[in-house]
């Protein structure tokens, strides 16, 4: 009687248990599903229509479980997708057709929830970004494929909310962004790598604010180049050459101590190289414009850090040979006094007859023309009386703005080089100048080898953007 009751138990769970299958049209199988009590129950497969596998999933009494593989065309793995009782739960994985692992994802409830990462090829991480409740909440953060950051952000709901950050591959802060509720929200601010400030942006609710003063300095001077003729005069730091008569207007700044930089530009202001034609022919014509008064034009690379946020370490500068007339402020190439054959570029800050000295890396000057002079034309700045002397107190820092000092170095021991901290009284002889990089504690000048005569003057100099960085 036991026996027959078990055959009647198997026959009738083998009633109840079946494979449904369906095909394509060209008779290839789509998929096919083990089914019990009219649920679910097994293993389902998915095909394409080549046969290739598609999918394989687990289900007991109707529900997922297990882990579901999905797999491309060619065969490879694609996903990994856990389940518990027909939910999603676990750690979700994607694969490139290569193999390698391309995303993570944690699921919870069949929501996302916690980590989602992405990756390249090569392994090194491309975003992570925290998830709560299925939503974007928390840092967000993007890789360059050697690792280091590319930009982060904090999500709020999704958006993202606060200060947002992108770097440079080499580490440096490109750009900082303030966004409310996923829009641009305050003042945008770019840098250069050196980490001048490049630009700001204000924006109003994702729209550019133009009636601020906080704006593009290049905008800016689009803007003065359109309302004046004579816009070059103006004190920016990049000057738009479009032709001839640019060049010429500009020319006439580099007896003043401007900090400019020349970039050569189309009509539309995208910077044109030295292989552009037009430029050839302008530039031709000037060059022998600049001949005829006895200027001839160099064009020299700077391998040096000493001019640092006003030339750039092997920025090109044009070197004025023949315009050498010495003055304050302006910057000058010239012969090192110690072999009258290297080439150095230095700003000149003192002339014949000044009186300086340093004291606590502060550059003091007494002009030659006096004290009134002082009066009349440093207004505003630090001064001080020294044996009924008026002396300027840092004269240049206000007007050149590449002017600075490394923080990191200080006075702190015998060994420190006291030449970058404190000078004794000297006055500079007449048709000399006294040299000093802008990038104060890494440039070797007039403070350890004296100053310069005006027969190693070879010409004042200007930065320019003449060929693809």
């Amino acid at each position: 009687m036991y026996k027959v009751l078990l055959v009647i138990l198997a026959l009738s769970s083998f009633l109840f248990a079946e494979i449904k299958k369906e095909y394509y049209l060209n008779g290839i199988l789509k998929n096919e599903t083990s089914y019990k009590n009219g649920k679910k129950d097994g293993l389902k497969k998915v095909y394409y229509k080549t046969g290739q596998l598609k999918l394989e999933q687990l289900f007991k009494n109707g529900k997922a479980r297990g882990i579901k593989k999905t797999y491309y065309k060619s065969g490879e793995l694609e996903y990994l997708v856990p389940f518990i009782n027909g939910i999603e739960n676990g750690i979700v994985k994607v694969y490139y057709k290569t193999g390698e692992l391309k995303q993570e994802t944690s699921i919870v409830e069949g929501k996302v929830d916690g980590l989602m990462k992405t990756y390249f090829k090569s392994g090194t991480p491309e975003t992570e970004i925290n998830y709560k409740n299925g939503k974007m909440e928390g840092i967000g953060i993007r890789y360059y494929e050697s690792g280091n950051i590319l930009s982060k952000a904090f999500f709020n709901n999704e958006k993202i909310d606060g200060t947002a950050k992108a770097y440079y591959e080499t580490g440096e802060l490109e750009r900082i962004s303030i966004y409310r509720k996923g829009v641009l929200n305050g003042i945008q601010k770019y840098y250069l790598k050196s980490g001048e400030l490049k630009k700001e942006v204000l924006y109003k609710y994702g729209e550019k604010d133009n009636t601020q003063a906080i704006i593009d300095k290049k905008e800016k001077l689009k803007r003065t180049l359109q309302l004046s003729a004579d816009s070059h005069v103006i004190e920016e730091k990049d000057v738009y050459i479009k032709n001839y008569d640019d060049l010429v207007k500009a020319t006439k700044n580099l007896s003043k101590p401007l900090d400019q930089r020349w970039l050569f530009v189309d009509k539309n202001n995208k910077i044109v190289f030295d292989n552009n034609i037009k430029l050839k022919e302008y530039f031709s014509k000037y060059f022998y414009f600049m001949l005829n008064n006895k200027v001839k034009i160099l064009n020299k690379n700077i391998p040096s850090k000493s001019m640092k946020n006003t030339i750039y370490l092997n920025e090109n500068i044009f070197i004025f040979k023949g315009l050498n007339s010495i003055f304050r402020g302006g910057v000058f190439a010239f012969y090192y006094p110690k072999d009258k054959k290297s080439i150095y570029v230095k700003r000149c800050v003192a002339i014949g007859g000044d009186i300086l000295f340093l004291k606590d890396k502060s550059l003091y000057i007494h002009p030659v023309e006096g004290n009134e002079y002082v009066k009349e034309n440093y207004n505003g700045y630090e001064i001080k009386n020294i044996d009924n002397k008026l002396f300027i107190k840092d004269p240049y820092k206000k007007r050149h703005q590449g002017i600075h000092n490394d923080l990191t170095i200080k006075n702190e021991s015998r060994i420190s080089v006291q030449q970058l901290f404190n000078m004794n009284k000297i006055t500079i002889s007449e048709n000399e100048c006294f040299m000093m990089g802008d990038n104060r504690d890494h440039s070797n000048d007039s403070r350890f080898w004296g100053s310069v005569s005006q027969e190693l003057i070879i010409g004042v100099t200007i930065p320019i953007i003449l060929k693809p960085h």
